[in-house]
């Protein structure tokens, strides 16, 4: 387990001041800071059954949507970071997650060449591509809900 992983650990399982400390004091042993883009949920319970986790038994897992760290047991994080990811993605039903996307080449503003997108804003990028279901030339997007029917989770 990482330096980064070891300290999460201990403010999942420290209380009141200490993880108080932990989270916001610099000290010898170091500290967890919310700088941007480092987003947490400390907790001595698992994200995937809800059962308190062992201290033998824990694992870091990096939620889907935001990449939160969480805390779960060793034997919950595959089956549940799977199951969580065929969620997300059966909301979004976008093609860029499609077992039948061929992700071809990056396009900076690709939903002003995509014809179903083409008036939306701000310009996203996204991915060109092969759809092997319909055989055509179609673009997929990270952090889009596109909501098509015909979406299968490569999951």
């Amino acid at each position: 387990m990482n330096k980064k992983f070891e300290l999460f650990k201990k403010v999942c399982y420290a209380k009141g001041k200490e993880q108080f400390d932990l989270l916001y004091h610099p000290t010898e042993k170091g500290y967890i800071r919310r700088q941007g883009t480092e987003k947490f949920n400390p907790s001595d319970t698992c994200r995937f059954c809800f059962k308190k986790i062992d201290e033998k038994d824990f694992e870091v897992s990096y939620s889907y949507w935001n990449a939160f760290l969480n805390a779960c047991h060793k034997s919950c994080k595959n089956q549940g970071e799977k199951g969580e990811t065929e969620a997300c993605q059966d909301v979004d039903k976008d093609c860029n997650f499609c077992k039948h996307f061929l992700r071809e080449v990056i396009v900076k503003d690709a939903n002003l060449q995509d014809k179903e997108k083409r008036g939306i804003f701000p310009a996203l990028e996204g991915w060109q591509g092969k759809c092997e279901k319909f055989k055509k030339t179609v673009f997929g997007y990270s952090d889009f809900c596109s909501g098509k029917d015909c979406f299968v989770s490569r999951v």
